[in-house]
Protein backbone atom coordinates (compact mmCIF):
# COMPACT_ATOMS: atom_id res chain seq x y z
CA UNK A 1 0.00 0.00 0.00
CA UNK A 2 1.36 3.53 -0.63
CA UNK A 3 1.97 6.02 1.73
CA UNK A 4 1.50 9.51 1.33
CA UNK A 5 4.08 11.93 1.80
CA UNK A 6 4.68 16.08 1.16
CA UNK A 7 7.75 17.34 -1.63
CA UNK A 8 9.27 18.28 1.78
CA UNK A 9 8.91 15.48 3.36
CA UNK A 10 10.43 13.21 0.64
CA UNK A 11 13.33 16.02 0.25
CA UNK A 12 14.03 15.29 3.89
CA UNK A 13 14.14 11.32 3.81
CA UNK A 14 16.67 12.09 0.48
CA UNK A 15 18.47 14.10 2.43
CA UNK A 16 19.07 11.63 5.19
CA UNK A 17 19.69 8.73 2.73
CA UNK A 18 22.30 10.14 0.94
CA UNK A 19 24.16 11.36 4.38
CA UNK A 20 23.73 7.51 5.60
CA UNK A 21 25.06 6.72 2.11
CA UNK A 22 27.70 8.75 1.37
CA UNK A 23 29.13 10.00 5.33
CA UNK A 24 28.54 7.33 7.60
CA UNK A 25 29.00 4.02 5.11
CA UNK A 26 32.29 4.99 4.05
CA UNK A 27 33.41 6.38 7.61
CA UNK A 28 32.67 2.98 9.31
CA UNK A 29 33.66 0.55 6.53
CA UNK A 30 37.26 3.32 7.53
CA UNK A 31 36.83 2.14 10.94
CA UNK A 32 36.41 -1.50 10.60
CA UNK A 33 39.42 -1.89 7.48
CA UNK A 34 41.31 -0.08 10.71
CA UNK A 35 40.33 -2.27 13.27
CA UNK A 36 40.99 -5.35 11.11
CA UNK A 37 44.36 -3.65 10.56
CA UNK A 38 44.59 -4.73 14.31
CA UNK A 39 45.12 -8.35 14.09
CA UNK A 40 42.87 -10.61 16.76
CA UNK A 41 39.16 -9.49 16.17
CA UNK A 42 37.99 -11.75 19.17
CA UNK A 43 39.11 -8.82 21.71
CA UNK A 44 38.43 -5.75 19.37
CA UNK A 45 35.24 -3.62 20.89
CA UNK A 46 36.50 -1.02 17.90
CA UNK A 47 36.03 -3.76 15.18
CA UNK A 48 32.32 -5.06 16.75
CA UNK A 49 31.24 -1.74 17.53
CA UNK A 50 31.84 -0.33 13.99
CA UNK A 51 30.47 -3.70 12.76
CA UNK A 52 27.01 -2.90 15.29
CA UNK A 53 26.55 0.46 13.99
CA UNK A 54 27.08 -0.37 10.23
CA UNK A 55 24.62 -3.00 10.38
CA UNK A 56 22.13 -0.34 11.77
CA UNK A 57 22.86 2.17 9.20
CA UNK A 58 22.37 -0.58 6.29
CA UNK A 59 19.07 -1.28 8.35
CA UNK A 60 18.09 2.61 8.17
CA UNK A 61 19.37 2.94 4.47
CA UNK A 62 17.02 -0.19 3.62
CA UNK A 63 13.90 1.35 5.55
CA UNK A 64 14.16 4.99 4.00
CA UNK A 65 14.62 3.36 0.55
CA UNK A 66 11.84 1.06 0.89
CA UNK A 67 9.79 4.43 2.27
CA UNK A 68 10.82 6.28 -0.36
CA UNK A 69 10.10 3.64 -3.32
CA UNK A 70 6.35 3.26 -1.87
CA UNK A 71 6.05 7.01 -0.86
CA UNK A 72 3.00 8.82 -3.56
CA UNK A 73 4.66 12.30 -3.53
CA UNK A 74 1.43 14.79 -2.84
CA UNK A 75 1.26 17.70 -5.38
CA UNK A 76 0.24 20.71 -2.08
CA UNK A 77 -0.22 23.58 -5.18
CA UNK A 78 -2.99 21.42 -6.28
CA UNK A 79 -4.77 20.94 -3.40
CA UNK A 80 -7.95 22.72 -1.99
CA UNK A 81 -7.22 24.93 0.92
CA UNK A 82 -10.95 24.88 1.72
CA UNK A 83 -10.07 21.68 3.60
CA UNK A 84 -7.33 20.14 5.70
CA UNK A 85 -5.39 17.49 3.79
CA UNK A 86 -2.06 15.92 4.19
CA UNK A 87 0.83 19.41 3.85
CA UNK A 88 -1.76 22.21 5.07
CA UNK A 89 -1.03 24.05 7.99
CA UNK A 90 -3.67 24.37 10.38
CA UNK A 91 -4.64 27.44 12.83
CA UNK A 92 -6.56 25.87 15.71
CA UNK A 93 -8.49 27.51 18.50
CA UNK A 94 -8.81 25.54 21.76
CA UNK A 95 -11.50 26.31 24.14
CA UNK A 96 -9.44 28.46 26.57
CA UNK A 97 -8.50 30.47 23.66
CA UNK A 98 -4.97 29.39 22.96
CA UNK A 99 -4.05 29.15 19.62
CA UNK A 100 -1.77 26.74 18.30
CA UNK A 101 -0.45 25.90 14.56
CA UNK A 102 0.36 22.49 13.19
CA UNK A 103 0.89 21.33 9.75
CA UNK A 104 0.00 18.00 8.84
CA UNK A 105 2.46 15.54 7.24
CA UNK A 106 3.17 11.85 7.14
CA UNK A 107 3.56 9.64 9.80
CA UNK A 108 7.38 9.52 8.82
CA UNK A 109 7.41 13.29 8.55
CA UNK A 110 6.32 13.99 12.13
CA UNK A 111 7.97 15.98 14.42
CA UNK A 112 5.53 17.73 16.78
CA UNK A 113 8.17 19.75 18.39
CA UNK A 114 8.36 21.66 14.79
CA UNK A 115 4.92 21.70 14.76
CA UNK A 116 5.18 18.66 12.10
CA UNK A 117 1.90 16.19 13.15
CA UNK A 118 1.21 12.99 11.68
CA UNK A 119 -1.70 12.23 9.36
CA UNK A 120 -2.16 9.21 11.64
CA UNK A 121 -1.85 10.92 15.46
CA UNK A 122 -5.54 11.92 16.83
CA UNK A 123 -5.33 15.26 15.61
CA UNK A 124 -4.24 14.89 12.26
CA UNK A 125 -7.05 12.04 11.84
CA UNK A 126 -9.85 14.68 13.44
CA UNK A 127 -8.32 17.45 11.27
CA UNK A 128 -8.11 16.04 7.87
CA UNK A 129 -11.14 16.69 5.51
CA UNK A 130 -12.83 19.61 7.87
CA UNK A 131 -12.76 23.05 7.03
CA UNK A 132 -12.57 26.42 8.66
CA UNK A 133 -15.05 27.23 11.77
CA UNK A 134 -15.43 23.74 12.30
CA UNK A 135 -15.04 22.17 15.96
CA UNK A 136 -12.90 18.85 16.14
CA UNK A 137 -13.06 16.30 19.28
CA UNK A 138 -10.29 14.17 19.78
CA UNK A 139 -8.74 11.95 22.34
CA UNK A 140 -5.41 12.74 24.10
CA UNK A 141 -3.57 10.79 26.77
CA UNK A 142 -5.02 13.69 29.00
CA UNK A 143 -8.76 12.71 27.61
CA UNK A 144 -10.94 14.17 25.61
CA UNK A 145 -9.77 17.36 23.62
CA UNK A 146 -11.59 19.93 21.38
CA UNK A 147 -9.82 22.92 18.75
CA UNK A 148 -12.04 24.87 16.29
CA UNK A 149 -9.99 25.15 12.89
CA UNK A 150 -8.89 29.03 12.56
CA UNK A 151 -7.52 28.78 8.89
CA UNK A 152 -6.04 26.58 6.41
CA UNK A 153 -2.84 27.22 4.29
CA UNK A 154 -0.48 25.63 2.21
CA UNK A 155 2.90 26.39 2.42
Amino acid sequence: MAKYITKKGQEKLLAELRRLKNESVPRLSKEINEALAQGDLSENAEYHSAKDDLTNVQKMIAKLENALNSAMVIDEKKMSSDKVYLGATVEVKASSGDTDEYTVVSAEEADPVEGLISSVSPIGRALLGRQVGEKVTFETPGGQRQVEIISIRRE
